[in-house]
């Protein structure tokens, strides 16, 4: 194989590393120090934008902890992927952005962020969104529905 070839095959499979997806998972709190849990969800795609402007979730959140994330970034000007909060929907205005490696935000008061975040998204590929808008209140995640329930339950 020629050495063009052997370098094209080593791009386009680093490419699919950092696009196949990964199993990530977000606790959303309405409080600081993770307490009054909105959500427990899983999603497998960065660049994908997801709106809280609805129901409970709308300015809400507090406090917020994650797993499963990507670390590395493919785009210029960054290494590391980043999880960033937004204080409008479809993920524009003023933001807060933290590397993923982090896990998590304990208080959004000490950020001055606190119950301002309109829609969230993680950065890997570049920082634009490439893979969609959804709606937290839309999602037809088992996992998200099941979570809500479970919540609910506990909370009563």
């Amino acid at each position: 194989m020629n050495l063009l070839l052997k370098l094209f095959l080593l791009v386009m499979a680093s490419n699919a590393a950092y696009t196949d997806g990964f199993s990530g998972m977000m606790n959303l709190y309405q409080d600081i120090n993770y307490r009054h849990q909105l959500a427990l969800f899983t999603f497998s795609k960065s660049n994908k934008c997801f709106n809280m402007a609805c129901g409970v979730y709308y300015h809400s959140l507090s406090s917020v902890k994650w797993s499963g994330l990507p670390s590395t970034a493919s785009y210029a000007g960054s290494s590391s992927a980043r999880l960033v909060f937004y204080d409008k929907p479809g993920c524009k205005g003023a933001s807060k952005s933290y590397k993923t490696s982090r896990g998590n935000v304990m208080s959004f008061v000490t950020e001055g962020f606190n119950d301002l975040t309109g829609s969230f998204m993680v950065l890997q590929t570049s920082q634009k969104i490439e893979n969609g808008i959804t709606s937290l209140c839309r999602l037809e995640s088992s996992a998200l529905g099941e979570s809500l329930n479970a919540t609910n339950s506990t909370q009563m």
